[in-house]
């Protein structure tokens, strides 16, 4: 036996530790020229270690002892060696079973998105699971398996405790963690599960709020447009079948049957795939004829003009008693400052300038022609923009989905605003090109 093994903590052997990327840590024992580096499980960012140790670590004192475990333990297996006069074979410290290193292989982060999107659960439910992977890396401590400690789950406990206030929602979040917790401790990717003697509160039940057969009669007796009452009728009709949401929007006529003398709505549940058969009662049957045609979010079946969504306006905004059936006469005013606006802004520029010979009768070639066109749009408008047009719009913009209901609102309450500001800039216009 020549010398004696030489035992050392070596960090990062691949040279790929770095601030966002951990390195590992191990143990090279060295003999007779030849090596064999043992993982002590531990891994770590390049500032969380100085020397022979780690440090700026929330973890720091038991990661450092499970080093020292690793490290006692050979330097006791060589000493004995040693006593006994024996010959150091360094091959069969490489049958000895390797740690699992918590961390370096990647992210718990990126591992959780993983088996969520491979667990098989409804959609509704993976939607939950990432609202929670969500709040992990808001969180921003448990980043890797190694950070799984009882201290960091206590502390994402205080940090869900800001975000929400119900202790049931506190408690959902974990509840959706624990199962992959346990699924890693499976893949032996953890050791011990950080849940271990912590108990995380369901809270109490503040009771079921719901509304008396009053309220429910005065929000079915609303007069209401467009797609809130679209909504409205969805609601109601929920409450008289108790469907939820996602089964109600896919009801089709085809899954309304008769049976006796009642009608029934046989289809499965989205969420648990159950079949259910419900029986209509008489009241809810008014709706049942036009539920596909009400609930189907499918595309606008005839395009929306900027004019069509301006008379639409007009004629909701414009009282009963104030002739509504009228509007295009403001149609045809509108209609009008929008095309002369162009023109009348190039009259102004400086072409009188250009060509003095024409200068005088500028005026007179650009505002002549206004009374022909307005004439022209009356007849126009007064042909399209009547009480059927309004009719058959009012279908259209009932059918459309809410976030194209609002874009529509918004531009045609522009387009008006806008229409203002041009009949306003045509008499000025006007006015001072007389005055050029």
């Amino acid at each position: 036996m020549t010398g004696i093994p030489q035992i050392k903590v070596i960090l990062d052997r691949r040279k790929k530790a770095s601030a966002v990327n951990p390195g590992t840590v191990g143990i090279e024992v060295s003999y007779n020229r030849e090596r064999v580096r043992l993982s002590t499980g531990v891994a770590v960012f390049r500032q969380q270690w100085s020397g022979r140790e780690v440090v700026n670590h929330p973890e720091a004192d038991r990661l450092n002892e499970q080093i020292r475990r690793v490290y006692d333990g050979l330097h006791e297996k060589m000493s004995t060696i040693a006593s006994k006069k024996g010959e150091y074979d360094l091959s069969l410290l490489k049958k000895v079973k390797k740690i699992k290193v918590q961390g370096s292989s990647g992210s718990f982060l990126d591992w959780l998105e993983e088996r969520i999107y491979m667990r098989p659960v409804t959609e509704s439910t993976r939607r939950q699971h990432l609202v929670m992977l969500k709040c992990l890396r808001e969180f921003g401590l448990i980043r890797f398996f190694c950070d799984l400690t009882p201290k960091n789950i206590r502390l994402w406990d205080d940090f869900i405790r800001k975000r929400v206030t119900a202790q049931s929602s506190v408690h959902g979040y974990h509840k959706r963690l624990k199962p992959y917790i346990v699924e890693a401790i499976q893949f032996e990717k953890l050791e011990a599960n950080p849940y271990d003697g912590m108990r995380i509160s369901r809270g109490k039940s503040e009771g079921i709020k719901f509304l008396t057969e009053e309220e429910r009669d005065r929000v079915e007796a609303l007069e209401l447009y467009g797609m809130t009452e679209k909504v409205r009728d969805m609601f109601i009709f929920s409450c008289y079948t108790g469907l939820a949401y996602s089964d109600l929007v896919k009801i089709k006529k085809s899954d309304v049957f008769m049976q006796g003398e009642d009608y029934c709505i046989r289809d499965k549940r989205l969420k648990t795939g159950m079949p259910y058969t419900i029986v209509l009662l008489p009241i809810s049957l008014d709706n049942v004829n036009s539920l596909p045609h009400r609930l189907q979010y499918g595309k606008m079946t005839r395009k929306i003009t900027i004019s069509d969504g301006v008379f639409y306006r007009l004629w909701r905004m414009i009282p009963a008693g104030g002739f509504p059936d009228r509007c295009f006469v403001i149609m045809a005013v509108i209609q009008s400052a929008w095309i002369m606006l162009p023109i009348l802004a190039i009259g102004n520029l400086p072409l009188c300038r250009i060509f003095p010979a024409i200068s005088q009768y500028y005026p007179d070639i650009i505002l002549w022609p206004i009374l022909p066109l307005y004439i022209a749009l009356l007849v126009y408008g007064s042909r399209r923009y009547n009480e059927n047009h309004y009719i058959r719009l009012h279908k259209t913009v009932t059918d459309l989905p809410l976030h194209k209901w609002r874009s529509l609102r918004q531009r045609s309450t522009t387009a008006i605003w806008l229409s203002t500001a041009a009949v306003i800039a045509d008499i000025l216009l006007a006015i001072r090109l007389y005055h050029i």
